[in-house]
């Protein structure tokens, strides 16, 4: 009964855990898009033709990090073996083509 009783708690606990990443999640997605807007607009009243402009500096901004954070530059050919290569060659040669 006692580790039922744990198990109970466990599980709970977990619930919560993720309950409250959850929640954080959408809180800074949906804070920073209004937060976003709200800027976006007061820069509007100030000068009224610079929107597209700031929206075209976002969108860069944010592909450029995204680029940087999910695309890794690696040239294949120097990371794989040289003999790997040699060793194929040969059995390419070896059985005939």
């Amino acid at each position: 009964m006692k580790y039922l009783k744990n198990y109970i708690y466990d599980i709970i606990n977990f619930k919560m855990a993720v309950l409250n990443d959850l929640i954080i999640a959408l809180y800074l997605v949906f804070g920073g898009c209004c937060f976003n807007v709200i800027t976006l607009e007061s820069i509007l009243t100030v000068q009224k033709k610079c929107g597209r402009l700031i929206t075209l500096i976002q969108f860069i901004f944010i592909a450029s990090e995204g680029l940087i954070r999910n695309i890794t530059f690696h040239n294949p050919i120097k990371e794989k073996n040289f003999q790997y290569h040699l060793n194929q060659e040969k059995l390419l040669y070896i059985n005939g083509w």
